[in-house]
């Protein structure tokens, strides 16, 4: 869970500003400008790690274990409406949730999605998640569910029994026969790429490969893949009720991919009537020069992100504040600001720790 409002530590640049005053979006379709009405100050909520308002669905999908750090905990949808009274008396006007699909039985976070169109039976169901998303409405909070394109759950294996980075490719083939993701559509290895795990993280990064866990690396560029995810997401926008995305693991999926999911998102939100659908990515990198292209539009005018989160600020205060003191990384932040697309800049997601990277207070220098 996190905070992006921090604005009595540096309210000129670290305020989350989503106000109608200072930032617009566009409309999805390209139309007129619209304006987010308000600031947000947003909160990461890991659903199982909340608070547990159903104790039958605990062992719905995989036996929770409180001694267990990595077993399921038993949060759910529930609980978390429950606590949402709490959460706006802490200032808190949006929540992030983490995967509500239903995982491979026994993992916790949500990132590793078996089908796409359920909800984890040890988080509820839709009516829910419904209910959490209308409550919060009432409490005047929006909600923000998470997308995953680029991998589903680890649920394929190879032939040769291998699965670190060969360029040559495997022979994949399903783990369990019984245990297969959906939407069937899915379950075409031929729609997976075989090249194994990941090998390379530092710039230049690998694109292609399973990220660590063996998840089954989609094949994105395939326009079958494209389609498949645009049915899903847009799925998830019609009956969750929900207010926008954030987006994982943006850097390991092709450009041209989210160019058109988003096109396809923005088009939809505007038929629903959803005027100002806020779509913001992961791009997991302090690089500036890496993320920033991911707000700008293609040659042809489809836009980008509308925002991203601020991994380039968020290392540089944690370097300044938490580690060496050094503001090297904290002025190439605030200098680089101009690399990004003038309608995504104000609405960058401003942070100093999240659920991928070391808490700040556990930082050698951290107080």
């Amino acid at each position: 869970m996190l905070f992006l409002q921090l604005s009595r530590l540096l309210p000129a640049i670290l305020v989350l500003s989503l106000s109608a005053a200072a930032a617009m979006l566009l409309l999805p379709g390209d139309g007129p400008l619209l304006p987010l009405r308000e600031d947000l100050n947003m909160y990461l909520v890991m659903v199982d790690r909340f608070a547990d308002g159903d104790r039958s669905n605990n062992d719905a999908n995989g036996i929770s274990d409180a001694r267990d750090p990595l077993a399921v905990q038993g949060g759910d949808l529930r609980g978390l409406e429950q606590r949402l009274p709490y959460l706006r008396t802490l200032g808190v006007n949006a929540i992030w949730l983490t995967p509500v699909q239903q995982n491979v039985p026994g993992a916790f976070h949500g990132y590793w999605i078996q089908h796409f169109l359920r909800i984890d039976p040890r988080l509820g169901d839709m009516e829910d998640l419904r209910r959490l998303v209308r409550r919060a409405h009432g409490l005047g909070m929006r909600v923000y569910l998470d997308v995953v394109c680029n991998h589903t759950g680890p649920l394929i294996g190879t032939a040769e029994g291998g699965h670190e980075w060969n360029a040559d490719g495997y022979t994949l083939q399903w783990n369990d026969p019984a245990q297969l993701p959906t939407p069937e559509t899915l379950q075409d290895l031929s729609l997976y790429h075989p090249y194994g795990e990941v090998l390379k993280w530092e710039p230049p990064y690998q694109v292609l490969g399973e990220l660590p866990g063996g998840l089954d690396d989609l094949r994105t560029e395939d326009p079958r893949v494209l389609a498949i995810m645009i049915e899903i997401w847009s799925w998830w926008m019609q009956h969750s009720g929900c207010d926008g995305f954030r987006v994982d693991t943006v850097k390991h999926v092709d450009m041209p991919f989210w160019y058109a999911w988003l096109q396809a998102m923005r088009r939809h939100a505007r038929a629903l009537g959803k005027r100002d659908f806020f779509i913001f990515g992961e791009v997991f990198s302090a690089e500036d020069s890496l993320c920033a292209p991911y707000t700008q539009s293609a040659p042809d005018g489809r836009r980008g992100f509308d925002a991203l989160f601020n991994f380039s600020l968020a290392e540089g205060l944690r370097d300044a504040l938490g580690r060496d003191g050094s503001l090297r990384q904290l002025q190439a932040a605030l200098h680089n600001r101009s690399l990004y697309d003038s309608t995504a800049l104000p609405f960058m997601l401003n942070f100093v720790d999240n659920h991928d990277v070391d808490r700040f207070l556990s930082l050698p220098r951290a107080d």
